[in-house]
């Protein structure tokens, strides 16, 4: 008998571009799998909420998020240190035109790597 092979069984670290509510949201998910998470934030006080209180206080109030949840502002991080093999894109329809403009051409380092963008 074949054992089935899930597309989450094959990811460790997920690294997730927009810290809104949907993509924290996304990160509690994929922490509660057992999966790392970095979230990229624009906003300097979402990273600091999430790395300090483990909350995202502006978009995602009251809920608890676990320690293997990061963030960070600085995309070259999110790259280098977290090195996830899947990057997926979560920001508003208002967020799309700033947020794509030649920043997020991320390098995943492995031609393995998957990325998603959703615009929500």
């Amino acid at each position: 008998m074949t054992e089935k092979l899930f597309i989450s069984d094959v990811y460790d670290t997920i690294g997730i571009v927009g810290a809104g509510a949907w993509g924290t949201a996304l990160g509690v998910v994929a922490a509660q799998s057992g999966r790392g998470v970095i979230l990229w934030a624009r906003e300097s006080d979402v990273v600091d909420s999430i790395n300090t209180n483990h909350e995202n206080a502006r978009f995602l109030p009251g809920v608890a998020l676990a320690p293997q949840i990061r963030a960070t502002a600085d995309r070259k991080r999110l790259e280098r240190k977290a090195a996830p093999q899947l990057l997926l894109r979560f920001f508003n329809g208002a967020g799309t035109r700033p947020a794509s403009r030649g920043c997020f051409r991320f390098n995943l380092g492995s031609p393995e790597s998957t990325g998603f963008l959703f615009s929500v």
